[in-house]
């Protein structure tokens, strides 16, 4: 029986499911031609036996669709290739997999941190994330609402750069020395020929850019 470790890693990636939800993850739980998974949540199976339906990415689908053609097809998505039931754990495979791979301070679970952190920094609502990571309460999605700040930051700041870059090379390409010293107490026809420099300009570092 094929080792499912590389398979089971990039669908942990693409779901964000937690582990106990991969390892019990039958292929009964999937429809490869809707794109979805719909199973018990193990976490919540206490409090609720009702199903959840997610959405899986194309990704996920993809490496299902593979890895289904490697497998039986059916019963557990990701066995244990020894026994072929359940698996218990991946810690030791996982330690090793860190190690050839020289990645400290990474545990499987942090592939489901993950996968919301790309869910947030790509704009998904928090109200989105909590849905696709089952979370219970909208607190434990609240960990990851920092990400859209920073990343929104981080791109106006990048942004910014780019402008600063870019009038720095238009205002290399002429002479401005007229136009910065220019108030706006100076003559109105000075000011509009100014500024048709300017536009001028401008017109001719953006065909440079497009070419």
């Amino acid at each position: 029986m094929l080792l499912p470790l590389l398979p089971l890693v990039l669908v942990a990636l693409h779901t964000g499911l937690r582990a106990g939800d991969l390892f019990s993850l039958e292929w009964s739980h999937i429809n490869l031609e809707r794109g979805q998974v719909t199973k018990v949540i193990n976490k919540t199976r206490r409090k609720t036996v009702k199903p959840v339906t997610l959405p899986l990415r194309n990704d996920a689908v993809a490496v299902l669709k593979d890895w289904r053609a490697q497998s039986s097809g059916g019963g557990l998505v990701f066995p244990s290739p020894v026994t072929g039931k359940k698996i218990g754990s991946v810690k030791t495979a996982w330690r090793n997999l860190m190690a050839a791979a020289d990645i400290q301070d990474f545990r499987f679970h942090d592939l489901r941190h993950t996968f919301a952190s790309w869910l947030v920094m790509q704009g998904a609502s928090l109200f989105t994330v909590q849905k696709l990571m089952t979370h219970s309460s909208a607190e434990m999605t609240q960990v990851y609402a920092h990400l859209s700040d920073d990343h929104l930051r981080q791109a106006v700041e990048c942004r910014v750069r780019i402008w600063r870059a870019f009038c720095a090379r238009v205002l290399s390409m002429t002479s401005w020395s007229s136009i910065q010293a220019m108030t706006l107490t100076d003559p109105p026809q000075r000011l509009q020929t100014s500024m048709s420099i300017l536009n001028s300009r401008l017109s001719r570092w953006a065909q440079v850019i497009a070419a």
